[in-house]
């Protein structure tokens, strides 16, 4: 029988999403097709605007909410059954029919909700497909925890042990990393020197690369200011993302200081990572395992509550990251601190190579390839 995979996904926030489309260029390497889905393509579209728009919402003007939200659903005791709720389960029909129709041997889910379906839906009995779930922070929170499922990928040997404690087999669960693009593990054999002479940097700065997408913009003008603020041979370069602020806003934050280089999204972010000193950014569970793959320390900005929280210790734990907060010249002094010392620097970077899983996408792809109904 033809192997046919099918990846599925929640595009609230991109992490879900890159963590599918790495998933598909691993399936690809083998010469092996996988179809993308997006959950929020099959909901109603008043619904799908609302998820979309909601989360955004929530996280950025709401975290005191959020936070409460994420904590009480994560010490329920009931069983997260979306595919069964009354009020939640018809808005998945569309989802389930295209599935039904597409005689897929493999499905895997980058999002918890599409892993409460595939459980919900196995019980039901009318697909054989074999069945994964990724989980995408360094914590597992109780909706990602269904049984059901043939098998698990976890991002480290403390969320394996998560999900062990909280009733999933130990022999369905592989701590792989979480899957990020095979660019960030393929080699081009290019130097760094080479790299940032093709990207056109300079060779004799310190380098930091700087994601704000996701902050307001009062909160990125304290951030810029404290950029500004710090003194040395440093080049910045700030990605302003795809969210709002956007580029223009955000470049006028700079009041002048060449050393600040604004920018929107770029598909150059594995070599801008490669030839980077450190990283500032909010603990997206992505963002980590990038940064982890290529041995890139992180500077870690307030995380929003919750699995932000969890992937921000995880960093810490591991000595390859260093909190701080955007007031009163705190992320000054962090990179003052960082940028001065090489052993620092140099010893923060050894235990982000040696935390990092560059191949997770890979070995996700061989694990599920190996599963056998």
């Amino acid at each position: 029988m033809k192997t046919q995979i099918a990846l599925l996904y929640a595009s609230w926030g991109w992490g879900h999403k890159k963590a599918a489309l790495a998933l598909q260029e691993a399936f690809a390497e083998q010469n092996i097709s996988a179809d993308a889905f997006d959950l929020l393509d099959f909901l109603p579209t008043p619904l799908s605007k609302i998820y979309s728009s909601g989360y955004s919402s929530l996280v950025r003007y709401g975290r005191f909410i959020w936070s409460w939200i994420y904590e009480t659903t994560n010490n329920g005791r009931t069983t997260y059954s979306p595919a069964k709720s009354l009020w939640q389960g018809w808005q998945f029909r569309k989802l389930k029919q295209r599935l039904a129709s597409g005689e897929y041997t493999h499905i895997v889910s980058t999002h918890f909700l599409t892993s409460a379906l595939l459980a919900d839906w196995k019980e039901e009995q009318w697909w054989k497909s074999v069945s994964g779930s990724v989980v995408t922070d360094y914590h597992a929170h109780r909706y990602w925890m269904r049984r059901g499922i043939d098998a698990y990928f976890v991002p480290s040997d403390e969320v394996r042990s998560e999900m062990i404690s909280g009733g999933i087999e130990t022999s369905r669960v592989w701590a792989t990393g979480i899957p990020i693009s095979l660019n960030f593990s393929n080699s081009s054999g290019i130097s760094r020197s080479q790299l940032r002479n093709e990207l056109g940097l300079p060779i004799d700065e310190k380098l930091v690369l700087v994601l704000s997408s996701g902050l307001s913009l009062p909160r990125t003008a304290i951030l810029v200011r404290n950029l500004r603020e710090t003194p040395g041979k440093i080049r910045f370069l700030v990605s302003s993302g795809k969210d709002a602020p956007d580029q223009h806003q955000v470049n006028n934050l700079r009041n002048g200081d060449d050393r600040i280089q604004i920018f929107g999204i770029s598909d150059r972010m594995p070599d801008l990572m490669k030839t980077a000193d450190l990283l500032v950014s909010k603990p997206g569970g992505i963002v980590i395992s990038e940064s982890l793959a290529i041995g890139l320390p992180q500077i870690i900005l307030p995380p929003i509550p919750g699995q932000e929280e969890a992937n921000a210790a995880f960093l810490l734990r591991h000595k390859a990251g260093i909190s701080t907060d955007l007031q009163n010249g705190n992320l000054k002094g962090v990179l003052e601190d960082v940028l001065s010392s090489s052993e620092k620097l140099t010893s923060m970077k050894q235990a982000a190579t040696s935390t990092g899983k560059p191949e997770a996408a890979r070995t996700i792809a061989r694990l599920m390839l190996n599963q056998k109904k």
